[in-house]
């Protein structure tokens, strides 16, 4: 409040201001908020990375690529942005290059966790459930327990696709989106 007294275009106590309002402000709200910040400070990374996700959450996929490749001008080896590249790349449907991004990142990083995460959603949701089985398998402290319990039902689907499966997996789904709104997306 008092930087905001000083200079109320001051983009990091703008950006403080967000953090603290966003997840309450309607998504136009928000969108334009991210982008007074940018006008204010354009290689503001936290907020273009904002931008980008909200973007994409609405999608508006071209133009959250857009800003996702502008913070990685800005900061090449960033985990977030990188991995942002690779699951655009994925929705645009050039999974042979989003594998070759998010193999590359895994190799710089290995321990993150969100890096992880990336890789084992790509797996899953490109028709190759068996390989993230066996990220989940390998790493099973990468996802809390109701959550691996989910993911567990979800590839059985996407490996068998019964109606048998599918019914387990949709129940699974359900009781996990109960326990928290991050599983419920």
């Amino acid at each position: 409040q008092r930087a905001l007294a000083i200079n109320s275009r001051e983009p990091n106590a703008l950006f403080a201001m967000y953090h603290l309002e966003g997840s309450i402000l309607p998504l136009w709200n928000r969108d334009q908020r991210l982008r007074q910040i940018l006008a204010a400070d354009p290689s503001n990374q936290g907020a273009i990375h904002e931008l980008a996700v909200l973007l994409q959450s609405a999608g508006y996929s071209r133009e959250s690529w857009a800003w996702s490749e502008r913070g990685l001008a800005l900061q090449p080896m960033s985990q977030l942005f990188l991995a942002g590249r690779a699951l655009k790349l994925w929705i645009f449907g050039r999974v042979g290059e989003a594998d070759k991004v998010i193999d590359q990142l895994r190799s710089l990083f290995p321990e993150s966790a969100w890096v992880w995460w990336v890789r084992f959603v790509i797996y899953a949701l490109t028709n190759r459930p068996l390989a993230a089985r066996a990220m989940l398998t390998g790493n099973p402290s990468m996802l809390g327990a109701p959550e691996a319990s989910m993911w567990h039902s979800a590839l059985d689907a996407l490996s068998e696709r019964s109606p048998q499966a599918i019914v387990v997996a949709r129940e699974s789904c359900i009781a996990a989106a109960r326990l928290s709104a991050d599983l419920a997306g």
